[in-house]
């Protein structure tokens, strides 16, 4: 979801496969921690699905990597993207971000993107030093590698969020300007217009910085940056649960 109201910056939202809650108000009661596994069930960086029995120690990491999820499941720093404000008609944003803006975002999806090959062979002691400490700042630019991936889920979470709408920003600005001025459907419009241009805007940028960063991958590296298009079964990250 975007924040829209006027001028005032955008905050998107990126937490495509779970719904944050307020934890002192309303219990998980265990739900949240099946919507949390879907961020694993990629496996990039692996030519293989990973499975609970034929893989025990990308098993274990993945469950260190659900801990930390955990974590930050309900912290909007790490899932809300801040945007510039938006003026002139149509509008647009007044700025362009750097990977900056994206700082707090990019380190959850180094979490996302990360294997228990990275820092060094040393990934699965940081997760638990990020558990210790209560913060993803432990979890830094490493690899180009890493950094690919990382930004593959940038894209990933941002596409899934972009495809929930149905419809182009020309066609809508389009129904917009047919729409009686500061009716209920005119101002639910306006916010969806913002949700969609703040997506799109995202989604270029995170195309921008993956092309930046692909040809620094090296060609023995060929697993460490294979992206699955499609998520691996569903039934294979089911043991996190247990």
């Amino acid at each position: 979801m975007a924040f829209f109201l006027g001028n005032e910056p955008l905050s998107q939202s990126l937490n495509a496969y779970h719904r944050t809650i307020e934890p002192r108000i309303e219990s998980t009661a265990g739900w949240q921690k099946r919507q949390l596994i879907q961020y694993l069930a990629h496996d990039d960086g692996y030519p293989y699905c990973i499975d609970s029995t034929l893989h025990p120690t990308e098993h274990a990491f993945k469950r260190a990597k659900l801990r930390v999820l955990e974590m930050i499941a309900n912290n909007p720093r790490y899932w809300v993207v801040r945007l510039p404000s938006r003026r002139n008609h149509p509008p647009a944003f007044d700025s362009k971000v750097t990977d900056e803006d994206f700082d707090a975002v990019l380190q959850a999806c180094r979490l996302l993107a990360m294997t228990h090959r990275d820092y060094r062979g040393n990934a699965h002691q940081v997760l638990l030093n990020t558990l210790s400490r209560g913060t993803l700042q432990t979890l830094q630019r490493t690899s180009d590698v890493m950094e690919f991936r990382a930004w593959i889920w940038m894209l990933r979470l941002a596409r899934h969020e972009r495809n929930k709408y149905n419809v182009g920003l020309t066609e809508l600005r389009e129904r917009i300007s047919r729409m009686e001025v500061m009716s209920r459907d005119w101002y639910l419009a306006q916010i969806q217009s913002g949700e969609i241009q703040s997506l799109e805007y995202i989604i270029d940028h995170a195309h921008g910085a993956v092309q930046t960063v692909r040809p620094n991958v090296n060609e023995g590296e060929q697993d460490s940056s294979l992206i699955r298009e499609d998520a691996c079964p569903f039934s294979a990250v089911l043991p996190l649960l247990a």
